[in-house]
């Protein structure tokens, strides 16, 4: 992994941390969001792994329901040790050990998700297509957003729909111009 890469995402998963930590759940959002940059430009499957992992934490510990569990100080302080060691893989460039720490958060994840019944579809899968979508949003073709994250282009295609993109009167191209431009730090 690019060491850039490396670098965006230990800062995403110290703030993820800090925001746990703090209770500052909402933070979350933004920081899935931030290593959407990285997924474009590296397309490597472990940075989606933990894009979908701080989302779907967003998700799960935004909801009362998880909260009030007489297991949610348990669960929160697994998350922040399984945080704390895929830190530390990271840091310590061992890419094995780094994505076995993200399964075993996306596996806590999905098993207090089954335990709480709060949605339909899986907060794994929802996150995964979510974050499908943005990728495909911001210029990445249909198959290969459907390849990263293992998400139908059917469902990625869904969700694009359902997405009101802020400027609606500029054209496509025109926005991914602007995006590549901006990825690049070139100007114009």
């Amino acid at each position: 992994m690019e060491e850039k890469a490396c670098n965006d995402v230990l800062e995403v998963l110290r703030g993820a941390q800090s925001a746990i930590k703090q209770r500052q759940f909402a933070a979350l959002h933004s920081l899935s969001n931030r290593i959407l940059h990285c997924i474009m430009v590296y397309q490597e499957r472990p940075l989606l792994d933990v894009a979908v992992a701080i989302y779907s934490l967003n998700k799960l510990l935004e909801e009362e329901k998880v909260q009030m569990r007489r297991d949610a100080a348990r669960f929160i302080s697994t998350i922040l040790a399984d945080l704390d060691d895929a830190i530390d893989a990271m840091e310590d460039r061992n890419f094995g050990a780094f994505e076995s720490h993200i399964h075993h958060l996306l596996k806590e994840i999905q098993r207090v998700s089954r335990k709480v019944e709060m949605y339909t579809q899986s907060v794994l899968d929802f996150a995964r297509v979510k974050k499908g979508s943005k990728l495909y949003e911001h210029g990445l073709s249909l198959g290969a957003a459907s390849e990263l994250t293992g998400a139908s282009k059917w469902e990625l295609m869904e969700a694009s729909g359902k997405t009101v993109f802020r400027d609606e009167s500029i054209p496509i191209e025109e926005k991914r111009i602007r995006l590549v431009r901006k990825m690049f730090h070139l100007g114009g």
